[in-house]
């Protein structure tokens, strides 16, 4: 890649105007054009005003290892890929550190480190991540905006600041952000993937609608989940959403390939057998206990991927390779460990331990 169209997408990539850089330099706008159409070349006494403007190493503007850093970023953002779908929380948080203290000023690192501190693994409790960084988190969102044109980064800065604005209590803020995000869910590149090709493309078509039927439902059973944990006023209401999130999984997944909804299997009955376990209600408990922990073991112990047998989603192909690899707790240990804590240190009683005590085999963590 010459000098000239590293400019040129340093240029653009930081909402630079070819006149604002000639007025930076002190030339014209012509001879910033004459570079960029690689009719000239910058002096080389310009460049390290260029690498300052541009917030760049010399070497980096002279494309001098910008492949390897190219790699090593793809590197770090199929790595970060996997950590998530292994849940390793603490993982991708140094490692996301570590790529954003080599490359700060690349768009993509920046939006990593962002959801990293916002989310902040060591910050479990009151003070959140979004507290202890506020500052750095208010810096990171306002130069994302202010340089990136990507917009899919765009919007997780947009997000980020408007949560920022919101424990600020400054609600009007926030609100100005969001109305400028897509108004619905059918705004998305998929769904109109989905319409464009339902007239043009059978084959794509049915890609895309299984895709947007899988990515739909985690959407919904992740909203009902949340209504029955957070918006629920009884312990029956809880009970009842909960069960809602088991009859949609159902629906959709008919033949019971669940593939990574086994994860939400595993979880929401294990939910709903701590509820019962608070009132006291001894078979319903240990009927979802007993659930939940078999559905936890086969989301642990998925294959690398699965071929769909349910109407919906009838020979759709999910990779599953990144998430069933060991971590620092497994579903069934993380499942076990949560209901244990219910106990308080009292025994439990004989149904619960029999179940606990045969699913401790599968149990797996990695300190």
């Amino acid at each position: 890649m010459s000098i000239g169209t590293t400019i040129k997408r340093l240029r653009r990539e930081r909402s630079i105007t070819q006149e604002q850089l000639a007025e930076y330099l002190g030339i014209s706008t012509g001879a910033i054009s004459q570079w960029e159409c690689d009719r000239t070349a910058p002096d080389i006494t310009q460049l390290p005003l260029l690498a300052n403007i541009f917030d760049v190493s010399a070497d980096e503007l002279l494309e001098i290892g910008g492949k390897k850093k190219e790699e090593a970023i793809q590197a770090f953002l199929r790595e970060y890929d996997v950590l998530s779908y292994k849940g390793d929380l603490l993982s991708i948080f140094n490692l996301t550190k570590e790529t954003y203290a080599k490359y700060p000023n690349d768009h993509r690192v920046i939006e990593k480190y962002i959801l990293e501190l916002f989310n902040d693994p060591s910050c479990q409790s009151e003070p959140l991540g979004e507290e202890v960084h506020k500052d750095e988190l208010f810096k990171l969102c306002e130069y994302l905006l202010e340089h990136c044109t990507t917009q899919k980064i765009r919007y997780t800065a947009m997000d980020v600041l408007a949560v920022l604005y919101v424990n600020e209590g400054n609600i009007s803020k926030a609100k100005e952000i969001y109305e400028q995000f897509p108004e619905s869910i059918y705004d998305t590149v998929s769904e109109l993937y989905e319409q464009m090709y339902c007239r043009c493309d059978r084959e794509k078509y049915i890609e895309y609608i299984k895709k947007n039927l899988r990515d739909t439902t985690e959407h919904l059973i992740n909203k009902i989940r949340n209504f029955g944990t957070f918006a629920a006023a009884t312990i029956d209401d809880k009970i009842r959403a909960y069960k809602k999130c088991l009859s949609l999984i159902d629906l959709i997944y008919d033949d019971g390939d669940y593939g990574f909804a086994c994860y939400h299997v595993g979880h929401i009955n294990c939910l709903i057998a701590k509820l019962y376990y608070g009132i006291n209600d001894t078979e319903n408990a240990v009927l979802h206990l007993e659930k939940g922990l078999h559905f936890s073991k086969a989301y642990d112990e998925l294959p690398k991927e699965i071929t769909h047998t349910s109407l919906l989603l009838q020979n759709d192909i999910e990779d599953l390779s990144e998430v069933n690899n060991s971590t620092q707790m497994n579903r069934v240990a993380y499942e076990i460990e949560e209901f244990k804590m219910l106990s308080a240190g009292i025994a439990y009683e004989k149904e619960y331990s029999e179940i606990l005590n045969k699913y401790a085999e599968f149990a797996k963590t990695n300190q």
